[in-house]
């Protein structure tokens, strides 16, 4: 946990970096000149907002139904405008899945959080997908506390996602990873529940604190046949566990205002989808979220 500036209750292997994986991390000190702060960053890089050539990291915001807040947002890798090979800029699409702690995605978003906090948006939490290769690092807990301490977050400003199937099936190097970090206080979320009909015991074996259902499932509630009657007592049985094991319940996917308004009847605690509009850019985030924030 974090308390008054120091970094407590980590154990002497999270901070053994060694060798080739601690430089295939994201550990490299931000370069300014070619990535801006965003808008409002105080004291943490200036600079005038620019993009990666590449690609460049745009926010899914995740909102609260209850409140209609922005509670956090994924970080999504897209393709520049100037990308004109379509294979590489399908590729960039789509949530920072793999590699999601190489290419400076984890160092840079963190950063960008620590803008819009300054900015006023102070409860706002990043969220980042981590493949089933990085979480099973020796060095993923020291990458990741690294990231946070250089731009000044605590460590529940972070959550860390990982598919169902790393859930179900990573090793013990991935488990004991995922252990270190819910006592260290980073937020865990298993994206994409739903997809591969994922067992309920997965919420007994692991602690989590958010499970996403994937898409499918809220597709689903528009379907013919029997679709839609799954999708509400799949969507039903995941809340009322969800209640019992304080789990936040979001439903990813959400397309249309029948979706909103099922899921939210539903106690589904937050959303995120197309419905809600594209995703944001490093300079919009601050805006919206204010927009969403009630009179003071």
């Amino acid at each position: 946990m974090r308390l008054d500036g120091v970094w407590t209750g980590i154990m002497p292997q999270d901070v053994a970096m060694r060798g080739s994986d601690y430089n295939s991390l994201d550990h490299d000190p931000i370069d300014h000149a070619r990535f801006g702060a965003p808008a409002g960053a105080t004291g943490h890089g200036g600079g005038a907002p620019s993009e990666p050539a590449a690609c460049t990291l745009v926010y899914d915001p995740v909102h609260d139904l209850a409140t209609g807040r922005v509670s956090s947002l994924e970080a999504r890798r897209r393709a520049a405008p100037s990308t004109t090979d379509a294979d590489t800029a399908a590729a960039a699409l789509g949530p920072a899945r793999d590699g999601a702690l190489g290419h400076r995605t984890l160092g840079e978003a963190c950063r960008h959080l620590r803008g819009w906090r300054d900015a006023g948006c102070e409860e706002l939490r990043l969220s980042i997908d981590v493949s089933a290769r990085d979480i099973a690092r020796p060095t993923v807990v020291a990458t990741v506390l690294a990231a946070l301490s250089r731009h000044d977050l605590p460590t529940d400003a972070l959550e860390l996602e990982i598919d169902e199937r790393t859930a179900r099936t990573g090793g013990a190097a991935a488990r004991t990873n995922l252990g270190r970090f819910q006592r260290l206080g980073v937020r865990l979320a298993i994206d994409g529940f739903g997809r591969d009909a994922a067992p309920l015991a997965i919420l007994r074996d692991l602690e989590v604190d958010t499970v996403k259902l994937d898409p499918t499932i809220v597709r689903g509630l528009g379907s013919p046949l029997r679709a839609p009657h799954f999708a509400l007592a799949l969507i039903d049985a995941m809340t009322l566990v969800a209640r019992h094991l304080d789990v936040v319940i979001v439903a990813c996917g959400v397309d249309t205002v029948t979706a909103h308004d099922t899921v939210r009847n539903l106690d589904c605690r937050a959303a995120q989808g197309p419905f809600y509009g594209p995703a944001l850019t490093t300079t919009t985030v601050v805006e919206y979220v204010q927009e969403r924030l009630p009179p003071a």
